[in-house]
């Protein structure tokens, strides 16, 4: 109860996102900043460039938006992915959620044909407005990719947003 109200305190608190601009420059530690949410447009720097994508208070955004990328959430990844996509045609992002992995490729090699494969509607929806928000040229597919043909039931929490789905029970 106490949490939830909190919660709601933190949530009413005007200003946060001009405030924690100011603040990410002292490089605050993880143990502070995975608390410190908001909700609004963020620019993700990178070795290899900047986008923009639009942060809705999830774990994925609010550590690109404090720590860039390859210096917190899938870092390592993340640094071997902009490397692999920089001289590569055609890129796929399978399962591409917000689409962070598509957004870097094409941040990386802004002439690949990238798509970018989400099948959850409402995870699909946003990333497609990050795509919008870069005027990149990503094709979102709003559809599940597998090495089998044929339908198959997705299994979702239902909750607003979710890191994966699966096929099975």
């Amino acid at each position: 109860m106490i949490k939830n109200v909190l919660r709601r305190i933190y949530g009413a608190v005007p200003y946060k996102q001009n405030a924690f601009e100011m603040l990410r420059h002292l490089h605050l530690p993880q143990s502070i900043y995975k608390h410190l949410h908001f909700k609004g447009d963020i620019t993700i720097q990178s070795a290899f460039g900047s986008f923009k994508m639009r942060h809705h208070g999830y774990k994925v955004e609010n550590e690109l938006f404090w720590s860039g990328v390859g210096n917190s959430w899938e870092g390592n990844s993340l640094e071997l992915w902009s490397r692999l996509c920089k001289n590569h045609d055609d890129i796929c992002d399978i399962g591409a959620n917000t689409g962070v992995y598509a957004l870097i490729a094409q941040t990386v090699n802004k002439e690949a044909n990238v798509h970018a494969f989400e099948p959850v509607e409402r995870v699909y929806l946003k990333l497609a407005q990050n795509i919008a928000m870069n005027e990149y040229l990503i094709v979102p597919v709003e559809m599940a990719a597998s090495n089998f043909d044929g339908t198959a039931t997705i299994h979702d929490t239902g909750s607003e947003h979710i890191y994966s789905v699966t096929v099975n029970k």
